[in-house]
Protein backbone atom coordinates (compact mmCIF):
# COMPACT_ATOMS: atom_id res chain seq x y z
CA UNK A 1 0.00 0.00 0.00
CA UNK A 2 1.31 3.45 -0.88
CA UNK A 3 1.34 5.85 2.06
CA UNK A 4 3.15 9.10 2.82
CA UNK A 5 6.73 9.58 1.71
CA UNK A 6 7.93 9.37 5.30
CA UNK A 7 6.04 6.14 5.94
CA UNK A 8 7.25 4.68 2.65
CA UNK A 9 10.88 5.49 3.50
CA UNK A 10 10.55 3.96 6.97
CA UNK A 11 8.99 0.82 5.45
CA UNK A 12 11.85 0.55 2.93
CA UNK A 13 14.44 0.98 5.67
CA UNK A 14 12.82 -1.82 7.71
CA UNK A 15 12.47 -4.09 4.67
CA UNK A 16 16.09 -3.68 3.56
CA UNK A 17 17.39 -4.00 7.12
CA UNK A 18 15.48 -7.26 7.59
CA UNK A 19 16.79 -8.54 4.23
CA UNK A 20 20.36 -7.60 5.20
CA UNK A 21 20.20 -9.01 8.73
CA UNK A 22 18.03 -12.10 8.21
CA UNK A 23 17.73 -13.21 4.60
CA UNK A 24 21.26 -12.62 3.34
CA UNK A 25 22.99 -14.36 6.29
CA UNK A 26 20.70 -17.39 5.82
CA UNK A 27 21.59 -17.45 2.12
CA UNK A 28 25.31 -17.18 2.92
CA UNK A 29 25.06 -20.08 5.35
CA UNK A 30 23.27 -22.27 2.81
CA UNK A 31 25.80 -21.38 0.10
CA UNK A 32 28.72 -22.14 2.42
CA UNK A 33 27.24 -25.53 3.23
CA UNK A 34 27.03 -26.27 -0.49
CA UNK A 35 30.60 -24.97 -1.00
CA UNK A 36 29.57 -22.26 -3.49
CA UNK A 37 32.52 -19.96 -2.84
CA UNK A 38 31.86 -17.32 -5.53
CA UNK A 39 28.16 -17.11 -4.71
CA UNK A 40 28.99 -16.80 -1.00
CA UNK A 41 31.26 -13.86 -1.79
CA UNK A 42 28.52 -12.26 -3.90
CA UNK A 43 26.07 -12.43 -1.01
CA UNK A 44 28.62 -10.78 1.28
CA UNK A 45 28.96 -8.03 -1.34
CA UNK A 46 25.17 -7.72 -1.45
CA UNK A 47 25.18 -6.98 2.31
CA UNK A 48 27.45 -3.98 1.73
CA UNK A 49 25.21 -2.72 -1.08
CA UNK A 50 22.17 -3.10 1.19
CA UNK A 51 23.97 -1.13 3.91
CA UNK A 52 24.61 1.76 1.53
CA UNK A 53 20.96 1.71 0.42
CA UNK A 54 19.72 1.74 4.02
CA UNK A 55 21.98 4.72 4.78
CA UNK A 56 20.64 6.51 1.70
CA UNK A 57 17.01 5.98 2.76
CA UNK A 58 17.77 7.08 6.34
CA UNK A 59 19.36 10.29 5.10
CA UNK A 60 16.43 10.93 2.77
CA UNK A 61 14.02 10.47 5.69
CA UNK A 62 16.03 12.94 7.79
CA UNK A 63 15.81 15.57 5.06
CA UNK A 64 12.07 15.39 4.49
CA UNK A 65 10.54 18.81 4.88
CA UNK A 66 13.73 20.71 4.13
CA UNK A 67 14.00 22.69 0.94
CA UNK A 68 15.72 21.01 -1.95
CA UNK A 69 18.32 23.78 -2.01
CA UNK A 70 19.17 23.16 1.65
CA UNK A 71 20.19 19.56 0.94
CA UNK A 72 23.32 19.50 -1.16
CA UNK A 73 24.33 15.88 -1.38
CA UNK A 74 25.79 14.07 -4.32
CA UNK A 75 25.85 10.29 -4.29
CA UNK A 76 27.97 8.14 -6.53
CA UNK A 77 26.05 5.03 -7.55
CA UNK A 78 27.83 2.03 -9.04
CA UNK A 79 26.08 1.10 -12.28
CA UNK A 80 27.14 -2.52 -11.82
CA UNK A 81 26.03 -3.40 -8.27
CA UNK A 82 24.12 -0.38 -6.93
CA UNK A 83 26.52 0.49 -4.10
CA UNK A 84 26.19 4.17 -3.11
CA UNK A 85 28.66 6.51 -1.49
CA UNK A 86 28.91 10.23 -0.83
CA UNK A 87 32.68 10.06 -0.67
CA UNK A 88 34.57 11.57 -3.57
CA UNK A 89 37.75 9.87 -2.44
CA UNK A 90 37.46 6.47 -4.11
CA UNK A 91 38.93 4.81 -7.17
CA UNK A 92 36.96 1.56 -7.26
CA UNK A 93 33.63 0.33 -5.92
CA UNK A 94 33.89 -1.21 -2.43
CA UNK A 95 31.62 -4.04 -3.49
CA UNK A 96 32.28 -5.06 -7.10
CA UNK A 97 35.57 -3.22 -7.66
CA UNK A 98 34.49 -1.44 -10.85
CA UNK A 99 36.41 1.75 -11.49
CA UNK A 100 35.06 5.15 -10.52
CA UNK A 101 34.14 5.82 -14.16
CA UNK A 102 31.40 3.18 -13.80
CA UNK A 103 29.67 5.29 -11.11
CA UNK A 104 26.94 7.81 -11.81
CA UNK A 105 26.70 11.03 -9.82
CA UNK A 106 23.18 11.59 -8.47
CA UNK A 107 22.17 14.78 -6.65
Amino acid sequence: MVTSTSENLLAEIALHARYKEETLPAMVLALKQEHFVAATRSMADARRSESSLIDYFKEAAEHLGTSRKAVKATYYVCKQCGYMTRSTNFHVCKVCHHFREKHEAVS
